[in-house]
């Protein structure tokens, strides 16, 4: 009897321990199981880590290190959109600032093309019109408001038009010269630092400086 009693409780044991073995192998399957299922998406984060890091030239130890370099590369990119949009308006302020320079007012007001044709001369921006970014702030301060001027061979000749004349820009210059072959010497001028004395009489002066450009 005390033999059959130790082998019922060595199948007791037996029974136990594989019962025990089965959940074991159970958990294990299911765990491995697990793993395959996530295998193909560790294995393709692990890939795009790898690449990242030959990229960039870093080496990435967690998911924080990933995070914080895009977070880099964002504010980058950031400041990059600010100097491009910078960069931009300064770009598109030198150019409206060349048109106005160049044809300081004869596309704009069409009254003074009419003018230049009816006294026989031509517009001033005409004849700047291929005037340089780098000389262009200095013709402008030379001219100030006389860049609307329409040059003619001889004043004299423009006398009797002016009489009862209406249609035309409140304030009107005109300039002796020859269109052909006109310079600026018809002013007496000092140059300053970015800026022009204009020495219109021996008592009259204007001071005008450069614009920005």
């Amino acid at each position: 009897e005390a033999r059959i009693a130790s082998l019922s409780d060595s199948v007791s044991n037996a029974r136990e321990e594989r019962m025990a073995l089965r959940q074991e192998q159970e958990q294990l399957q299911s765990r491995i199981q697990s793993l395959m299922q996530r295998a193909p998406v560790w294995l393709a984060a692990q890939n795009s880590l790898n690449q990242l890091s030959e990229q960039c030239g870093e080496e990435f130890t967690s998911s924080q290190d990933v995070t914080e370099y895009l977070q880099q590369l964002l504010e980058r990119e950031r400041e990059a959109i600010v100097e491009r949009d910078e960069v931009g308006a300064r770009k598109n302020a030198v150019d409206e600032e060349i048109e106005r320079l160049s044809q300081p007012g004869g596309s704009e007001d069409q009254r003074l093309n009419a003018l230049a044709e009816r006294f026989g001369g031509v517009l001033l921006s005409e004849i700047y019109d291929d005037v340089s970014l780098e000389d262009a702030p200095y013709f402008s301060a030379l001219y100030g408001p006389s860049r609307h001027a329409i040059v003619v061979p001889d004043l004299s000749q423009v006398t009797e038009h002016l009489e009862g004349l209406t249609d035309c820009p409140e304030d009107l210059y005109l300039i002796e010269g020859d269109p052909q072959s006109f310079d600026d010497s018809v002013f007496s001028v000092d140059e300053l630092e970015k800026a022009v004395v204009v020495k219109i009489a021996d008592r009259q002066w204007r001071y005008s400086r450069f614009p920005e450009v």
